[in-house]
């Protein structure tokens, strides 16, 4: 069994979705335990605001217990056979090797080619899915400026709390140019848009893979879609993102691969 989730945003106001993943890891584990193979692949942002490893790191008295929980419960994922792995978001892609070797989980490249099986044949490319967000050219020069090794470094080597600040700005700053597209786009934008995929995008990723599905979050526009590429069909499956209710409970989803059918799984608390 192969499960699919993305954009959690786990962040320690966001408590009702710290539970719920924990909770969604037990079911992993225990079917792991009752000799089910499971592989979990989470394709970016399961945290709202990574600033660096050590910020989640259990032997960091200073690091957010939020973080540090989820470390933990990924860990005890791990210990028992949950193989997990995990691509970079656009909050996350801080995430590096210390994270890696306390949870146990793989980091993948973005994007990432997956064979379920041994048949060569049969493939899925899996991405986070801000590359694909071809037409919002601001988001995407600041993805090419926070990727950046300089960039990186000169963050990772500020105090934790100035790295916590500072991407409290930045989130906020976010919220705002966002807030003031919605407010400026017309029905039609609004109902693509520009922080949505591209199909020019979409169709050069599939066809340098020589794929024809593809899994990828980011949009918050859970969804099923089919395209023609070139004569050929291709079909594409868009993750949801969790949402945090008023009273602190939360729901999600997560997308399973069973046999070669994939299919959509609700959860709540």
């Amino acid at each position: 069994m192969i499960r699919f989730i993305s954009d959690l945003h786990i962040s320690p106001e966001t408590r009702g979705i710290s539970k719920l993943f924990n909770n969604f890891l037990f079911d992993c584990r225990a079917s792991s335990q009752a000799g089910e193979i499971i592989r979990l692949y989470i394709l970016g942002d399961l945290f709202e605001a990574w600033v660096g490893d050590d910020d989640g790191d259990p032997n960091n008295p200073a690091a957010s217990p939020c973080y540090v929980e989820t470390v933990e419960q990924l860990r005890l994922a791990t210990d028992v056979g949950v193989k997990i792995a995990l691509l970079h978001g656009n909050r996350d892609f801080l995430l590096g090797q210390h994270f890696s070797v306390c949870t146990g989980v793989e980091l993948l490249p973005d994007p990432f080619l997956l064979y379920p099986t041994d048949n060569l044949q049969v493939k899925y490319l899996l991405t986070h899915g801000d590359q694909l967000c071809t037409d919002d050219t601001e988001y995407q020069a600041l993805r090419r400026m926070v990727r950046s090794s300089e960039w990186q470094n000169n963050f990772l080597a500020m105090a934790l709390d100035e790295r916590r600040a500072t991407a409290d700005r930045m989130r906020q700053q976010s919220k705002m140019v966002n807030r003031t597209r919605t407010a400026n786009a017309t029905l039609a934008e609004t109902d693509t848009g520009i922080m949505d995929v591209t199909l020019a995008a979409v169709k050069g990723s599939l066809l340098a893979h020589s794929c024809n599905i593809m899994i990828h979050g980011h949009t918050h526009r859970p969804g099923y879609h089919q395209h023609n590429f070139d004569g050929k069909d291709a079909e594409r499956w868009v993750l949801a993102d969790w949402r945090e209710n008023a009273d602190s409970t939360a729901s999600g989803e997560y997308l399973s691969l069973h046999d070669g059918k994939l299919e959509r799984q609700a959860i709540c608390s």
